[in-house]
């Protein structure tokens, strides 16, 4: 009975994707492949039931996760590993098939950097001279200021690259995309760094709940970027 309800599931997926997938039948299919002789509908229950929804499940820390009945190190690292793998995909995605000189398209390359990041990170993205994307470095995790972003590691990585124009951007997870005066003063600093070496600093991103600012680009009270 159990193989049957488990094959049925599969079908279901097989046949519509996750259409009129409930959140808990979502979690009990993902963890088939985490607990392959156990009840994962009880688990997948647990888990929400715990946290309130999909995303906060995804959201949660590792060790947190190994506190709920039943749920092991293969179910912690498989939840861990899917939005993770859902970023690298929609990295890899836009990298090799969008044109990232078009402002639009990279925005949303941008914000998909960030998807569902519960922790601040911090991206080096760096261009040759007609925008073609040469590489995007994962430069730090925490908040971004002119202490923890050392200018010598990103100064490093741009030339080492051979790169003629870099953005940064950062994220506030539980914030909203608006720049902090750290951020517009570290701006100014890394703009002025990146002039002396003849690098364009082209922009500096904020990235919160699906939503971008630019702070090149904007001017914002007492603050001049120019």
């Amino acid at each position: 009975m159990h193989s049957n309800h488990r094959q049925r599931i599969k079908n279901r997926f097989n046949l519509n994707g996750l259409e009129g997938f409930s959140d808990y039948e979502v979690l009990e299919f993902l963890l088939f492949y985490a607990i392959p002789r156990q009840n994962t509908n009880e688990i997948a229950h647990k888990l929400i039931d715990s946290y309130g929804s999909l995303s906060a499940v995804f959201n949660a820390d590792y060790d947190e996760l190994l506190s709920i009945p039943s749920v092991g190190a293969h179910t912690a690292t498989l939840i861990k590993a899917v939005p993770e793998i859902a970023r690298q995909a929609q990295k890899d995605y836009f990298e090799k098939n969008k044109d990232l000189s078009d402002k639009t398209v990279l925005e949303k390359y941008i914000v998909s950097l960030f998807s569902m990041l519960k922790t601040e990170r911090v991206y080096l993205l760096l261009f040759d001279n007609a925008y073609r994307l040469l590489d995007t470095v994962n430069i730090h995790e925490g908040s971004v200021n002119s202490i923890k972003v050392a200018p010598r590691i990103l100064i490093e990585k741009a030339l080492f690259k051979h790169a003629s124009i870099v953005i940064l951007a950062h994220n506030h997870p539980n914030g909203i995309a608006v720049p902090s005066s750290d951020d517009i003063t570290t701006t100014k600093q890394l703009k002025f760094l990146f002039d002396t070496i003849d690098i364009n600093f082209a922009e500096h991103y904020i990235v919160a709940d699906n939503k971008i600012t630019p702070i090149c680009g904007v001017r914002f009270a007492g603050y001049n970027m120019e």
